[in-house]
């Protein structure tokens, strides 16, 4: 009898977990144009954010707080995976700062010129006319909602923060709480970025000088991926089950899609429902075509291998020696899936 346990990592790890990571990691510069006393503060800052914030906007506004407080001007600080963060910011000479701790970046600018204020540049953008930039994989419905609310924001409030949580709070309601969205607010000349979105969903609009961009967040990438299998047709690549029970692994498969956020859970909850109704030792795996491949042995007429978009499921019963206790084995299967998923909080002194 053999076990095949299979997880699938997410692409995309949550922001506490990358800041955690990153408390180890040696700062390194990337490029500096600051004065050493601010290039000090500034990695002082930075360090003790890290260890005490668990969100990037964190992390950037204590950074951005305690460089204002020391040093003159306006300062824009901007935190973030650094194979996912691009810029291009219009800065002052001698007042750029790049570091990078481990994966994440953060980047330091003093803003050129005379300072406007955020009251100022959302005065001047009242009464532009919407130009939508960038639309991918919204509805119409949607977009108008992001131009309204955001033209109703920019009348309402005074600072970017703003207006950026006004958006960000009608688009989640819109969307019926369905994933997780994000909203920036900034000034289009001098703000750039590079957005990894769920499923492609992201809008750019311009009002005047203020640009404003909503993107659906891939913070449960795994979630994300189940959701669109939902939204597919099963299609069957390969059969050896009888029809009956077929139907059944299909209902069960269903089922476990709509119920469960990770590959892992789907893959029990098939696997167990199997058991329970069918009987035997039956095993499941989940995963994407991409990074999902397989060579199994099987009891007779027991394989099935489903495709749902780019997930793929492969269900099938293991081979019971003659003379096995089929109960004992199950048990002692259970008892060592269990004990290999265990976490270090499972395991007591």
């Amino acid at each position: 009898m053999s076990v095949i346990l299979l997880r699938v990592q997410p692409a995309h790890m949550p922001q506490a977990d990358l800041i955690a990571a990153s408390h180890e990691a040696e700062a390194a510069i990337r490029a500096s144009t600051v004065a050493p006393a601010t290039l000090e503060l500034t990695l002082k800052a930075s360090i003790e954010a890290l260890k005490s914030q668990r969100s990037f906007a964190a992390i950037a506004g204590a950074v951005q707080e305690e460089v204002a407080r020391v040093c003159d001007g306006h300062w824009v600080c901007i935190v973030g995976v650094e194979s996912q963060l691009g810029l291009w910011l219009s800065a002052s000479v001698a007042t750029m700062l790049m570091v990078s701790f481990g994966e994440l970046q953060l980047v330091l600018v003093k803003a050129s010129g005379p300072t406007v204020s955020q009251t100022e540049i959302i005065a001047d953008s009242r009464g532009a006319d919407p130009d939508i930039r960038s639309s991918t994989a919204m509805t119409e419905e949607l977009q108008q909602r992001v131009v309204v609310r955001a033209r109703r924001a920019l009348d309402e409030y005074t600072s970017f923060g703003e207006v950026a949580k006004a958006v960000r709070t009608e688009l989640q309601e819109a969307a019926g709480g369905s994933g997780v969205w994000q909203c920036v607010v900034g000034v289009d000349a001098h703000v750039g970025f590079s957005v990894l979105s769920a499923h492609g969903a992201f809008c750019s609009a311009a009002f005047g000088d203020v640009v404003v961009m909503v993107f659906k967040a891939p913070m449960d990438p795994q979630r994300d991926i189940l959701d669109a299998a939902m939204a597919q047709q099963p299609i069957i690549r390969k059969s050896t089950i009888p029809d009956t029970a077929q139907r059944r692994a299909i209902d069960s498969i269903t089922a476990a899609l709509r119920e469960h956020a990770d590959f892992t859970a789907v893959a029990q909850a098939v696997r167990e429902e199997m058991q329970s109704v069918v009987g035997g030792i039956w095993q499941c795996i989940v995963g994407l075509e991409s990074v999902v491949g397989y060579h199994v042995s099987f009891a007779n007429r027991a394989f099935l291998h489903i495709a749902c978009g780019d997930l793929r499921i492969v269900l099938f019963k293991a081979f019971v020696e003659q003379g096995t206790d089929v109960v004992a084995a199950v048990k002692e299967e259970e008892a060592d899936v269990k004990r290999s998923t265990r976490t270090p909080d499972d395991i007591q002194p």
